[in-house]
């Protein structure tokens, strides 16, 4: 589970990602096998450790294991209208997060976006960027 950039989808959204994906497996599958293997903790780990693994990288990245890289997302599960009631967390951010709830982002132990602040790129300049470039892909 994953996405690349906005040739994929326009939303460059892992929550979408999983989200979808469960919902493709619920229509394909049948109900004793979509409840026993699809659940919202199976897409969770599809989209780390398992998608780790499927690159052949589980021993750097996908799980939060001391000697891996810190790739770390904080998820506001708690303030929005459309996360609450939130009983199960794997529930809430497969079923009802978005990237707007994305509160911090670290890789490699970098913090790359802290409470709505891209703390490395200068926003403005690079989506003026993709812009343009867009534009001149497209003549």
């Amino acid at each position: 589970i994953g996405t690349d950039s906005p040739a994929s989808n326009n939303t460059v959204d892992p929550c979408d990602e999983m989200r979808i994906g469960l919902l493709i497996q619920r229509g394909e599958s049948s109900e004793r096998d979509f409840f026993r293997y699809f659940t919202a903790r199976t897409f969770v780990r599809l989209a780390t450790i398992w998608g780790a693994r499927a690159l052949g990288l589980q021993d750097e990245i996908g799980s939060l294991e001391a000697g891996k890289r810190a790739d770390v997302i904080a998820v506001d599960l708690s303030s929005s209208p459309h996360m609450v009631p939130t009983a199960d967390p794997y529930n809430a951010l497969v079923h009802s997060a978005n990237q707007k709830d994305v509160l911090m982002t670290m890789v490699a132990g970098r913090v790359l976006f802290d409470a709505g602040e891209y703390t490395t790129i200068d926003k403005e300049r690079t989506m003026a960027r993709a812009q343009e470039t867009r534009l001149k892909l497209r003549t």
